[in-house]
């Protein structure tokens, strides 16, 4: 959708639901998550098992809410995150907040492939160590409809690295 479409939209029009939320729906329920980290591309990965992902449509269909729950190097970690489509801009959003640290994460923007399988995004966030602004891509791959891919990449464009991935197996 550009944003020629989008101008002149009436309130009514900008809060419909369509076929872009729709394609959303596959993530719907609950999920078993097996998660790996690489704090640096020198360092070998750490993993954690047992994390449990339950997504939900919230505000009437206009948003999926997740609800992630793990434990990781010992502690619980829990967070919560937001995901839809915004008919005014024509992009995916998304937004999260957890429990390993204390910023908001009004993080990326992005698109789906034609065949509705991949989902790209990216934005920028502050990096909690630097308290630089630094490049985020997301890539959400869907498998199946039980089964996808999260994978999280930070650093300069053309230049990022993974930093996380999970793979959600519907619970």
């Amino acid at each position: 959708m550009s944003s020629d479409a989008t101008k002149g939209q009436s309130c009514a029009e900008h809060a419909a639901t369509g076929e872009f939320h729709r394609k959303l729906d596959v993530f719907i329920g609950e999920w078993d998550a097996k998660a790996t980290f690489w704090m640096s591309p020198e360092q070998d990965p750490m993993t954690s098992d047992g994390g449990r992902m339950v997504t939900t449509w919230a505000l009437g269909g206009r948003y999926l809410e997740m609800r992630y729950k793990s434990e990781f190097m010992g502690a619980p970690f829990e967070g919560v995150g937001y995901w839809g489509f915004n008919t005014a801009s024509g992009l995916y959003e998304s937004f999260w907040i957890d429990t390993a640290g204390t910023m908001m994460m009004f993080d990326c923007d992005g698109a789906v492939s034609d065949d509705g399988k991949v989902f790209r995004s990216s934005g920028t966030v502050i990096n909690p160590q630097t308290r630089q602004p630094m490049r985020k891509s997301v890539i959400t791959t869907i498998k199946s409809e039980n089964e996808h891919v999260y994978q999280m990449f930070f650093g300069e464009v053309g230049h990022e690295v993974k930093s996380m991935e999970i793979v959600y197996t519907r619970a």
